[in-house]
């Protein structure tokens, strides 16, 4: 399958640039070249220029989809105001950003073209080895980090820049949702996890929303019922593909319901799942607590990042009120937000 992996050179400046690196660079050189403030900024760089929601670039503190932008590499402006630029490009919205860089006398070329791939997953075992995860469904693990490893390790042997590489992890994707279509609930979470660990490396990989929809609890079926998803996957699962079944369902449920409820109801849902509504032992240990705050972290929403206590009422999920060490509800906010 062919897909545009189209390099780009900004004359004099810089080369072999992907789209979204192309966006950063002009920013980045434009703003290194003249003194602005945000508001010039955002004349020079109107969002229309990237032509979606999120705009060219945007107020680093004003961002709570984190995996959108390059948080990492913010820009500082004359006013002090620092800003990121978003890595959402692609063939589509890229030929605005580069006819607004030719406006401003910026001189962009394309200097390769879409390429059909020549180097296949199939000759790496670290690549194979990682399919054979989905194909045996083998991945009834204890710990997130058991699977995000070895997927980090096959991810940085492949350079996105690279357009036969890029289209290596492609393929190795589209294999894994064969399976994951025939099974989608014992590997679809999974699978899901991967795309959010590519975008770590710069592999930006394309999930079903319609597998996300048809896998998902529905809110107002939750509220009805008042279980959450622990009590739900405890009664279509075995103690065995629990694990499995509930990353999957508590991944897609939240990707769902962010339109159908509020911080204060969807801080509840979080902190309701834990082992008291788990049927199948009697395990003190809160391990889907933990899975949970793997779940977050997976969004992007690390629990250390909302350290001091909330107070979260019972509403639909809880027997009764609960203090927490962390803030759920301005984490449950963002994440809302993010999706916004």
């Amino acid at each position: 399958m062919a897909k545009d992996y189209s390099k780009y050179a900004i004359e004099g400046i810089a080369e072999n640039l992907g789209k979204s690196k192309l966006a950063y660079a002009l920013i980045e050189n434009y703003v290194s070249k003249n003194s602005v403030d945000f508001a010039i900024l955002n004349a020079a760089f109107p969002d229309e220029c990237q032509g979606g929601i999120h705009g060219v670039f945007r107020k680093k503190e004003d961002v709570k989809d984190f995996k959108r932008y390059y948080m990492d590499k913010p820009i500082s402006l004359a006013d002090g105001t620092e800003i990121v630029v978003t890595n959402q490009w692609g063939i589509d919205n890229i030929p605005g950003l580069i006819d607004r860089a030719n406006v401003l006398g910026y001189v962009v070329n394309k200097v390769n073209q879409t390429q059909e791939s020549s180097i296949s997953y199939k000759d790496n075992k670290i690549a194979t080895a990682f399919i054979d995860l989905f194909k045996n469904k083998n991945l009834n693990i204890d710990y997130l980090s058991e699977f995000i490893k070895p997927a980090e390790e096959l991810l940085k042997m492949y350079n996105s820049e690279i357009p036969d590489e890029a289209q290596a992890i492609d393929d190795v994707f589209e294999e894994i949702m064969v399976y994951v279509a025939k099974d989608p609930l014992l590997l679809g979470g999974y699978a899901y996890i991967f795309t959010f660990v590519a975008q770590k490396f710069d592999h930006w990989l394309d999930f079903s929303e319609d597998l996300i929809k048809e896998n998902a609890y529905q809110w107002n079926d939750m509220v009805g019922s008042g279980k959450n998803p622990v009590v739900l996957v405890c009664e279509e699962s075995s103690e065995d593909n629990f694990k499995s079944i509930f990353i999957s369902r508590m991944m897609f449920t939240l990707n769902t319901i962010v339109v159908d409820t509020d911080a204060e109801e969807l801080a509840e849902l979080i902190v309701s799942c834990d082992m008291d509504k788990y049927t199948f032992s009697e395990d003190e240990e809160c391990w889907i607590c933990d899975l949970v705050v793997d779940v977050l972290d997976v969004f992007g929403f690390s629990l250390n990042d909302y350290e001091g206590e909330c107070e979260i009422e019972s509403r639909n999920f809880l027997d009764g009120g609960r203090t927490m060490g962390y803030d759920y509800i301005r984490l449950s906010q963002n994440f809302i937000g993010s999706f916004a």
